[in-house]
């Protein structure tokens, strides 16, 4: 090999990108939709308050109040519900890896067939 092949050869080597998983530290499809929704709706509600506060007539220091209370309020209500849905999800994945290990572990005990059946 020639001096210039084996330099174009470590170059690919090198420039070769390591390969992730593209489920390395992403969510779920259904909990990466309900926040991104609950964002958007915590922010619609804060600058749609402040807004309704001004045209009302309140001074500026005053809707800021109001909109980030009204933010705050619902950021909280969404959090929970978020959180529930989570922490439910994640209940019923772990019982269902729990009824598959028990399957598994009853499967693999000395018992045969006809013994397990009865």
């Amino acid at each position: 090999m020639s001096k210039k092949e084996k330099k174009t050869e470590s170059q690919k080597t090198e420039k070769a990108p390591s390969k992730k998983s593209s489920s390395e530290g992403s969510l779920p499809v259904l909990f990466d939709v309900s926040l991104s929704i609950s964002k958007l709706v915590v922010l619609l509600i804060g600058v749609l308050t402040s807004a309704i506060s001004i045209v009302s007539g309140a001074n500026a220091f005053s809707a800021a109040l109001r909109g980030s209370l009204a933010m705050l309020a619902v950021g909280l209500t969404l959090w929970l519900i978020n959180w529930i849905m989570v922490k439910e999800s994640l209940n019923d994945f772990l019982d269902k890896v729990k009824k598959l290990r028990d399957h598994n572990e009853s499967e693999m005990s000395g018992a045969s067939t006809f013994e397990k059946n009865v």
